[in-house]
């Protein structure tokens, strides 16, 4: 007779926990996410930006912070020549692009190249300042002029 309370205690104590676990962010793998040089990236990647708090995704070389998510992929084509603004943190030189709700940064001058998805109300340079580290672990080959 002893045990229901331990177990209604222990359910009451673990409902918070599970409740504060949220779905994996479904992300599409990058074309060559299995890139040696990804590993080496997601060895560097922060648990949290700011005060968001990484997040499991549902494919390989990718990674999710907050909701809605921030998300990062590595492995995605390298881009080339462009006329799309170049922003440079961290020495680190990301092209930007429009999305519906948020922004959109693509290394440039890297292989493998990562892009990071910034939603609207998010601060671009925050984010990108808390992943240069990460993405600086991949080689120079190019910079923005």
């Amino acid at each position: 007779m002893h045990r229901r309370p331990r177990l209604i205690v222990a359910a009451a104590l673990a409902a918070p926990l599970l409740s504060s676990c949220g779905a994996a962010v479904g992300v599409d793998a990058a074309p060559d996410a299995a890139h040696p040089a990804c590993a080496e990236v997601f060895v560097v990647l922060p648990d949290q930006l700011g005060d968001l708090p990484r997040r499991e995704t549902t494919s390989q070389s990718s990674a999710a912070w907050g909701d809605p998510p921030v998300v990062l992929r590595c492995g995605v084509d390298p881009p080339g020549p462009t006329t799309e603004p170049c922003v440079g943190v961290g020495d680190v030189d990301w092209l930007q692009s429009g999305l519906d709700g948020g922004a959109r940064f693509t290394t440039y001058g890297r292989v493998p190249a990562l892009d990071v998805t910034v939603p609207d109300g998010l601060s671009a340079d925050v984010v990108l300042g808390a992943l240069a580290p990460a993405a600086a672990v991949l080689e120079v080959e190019a910079r923005c002029l």
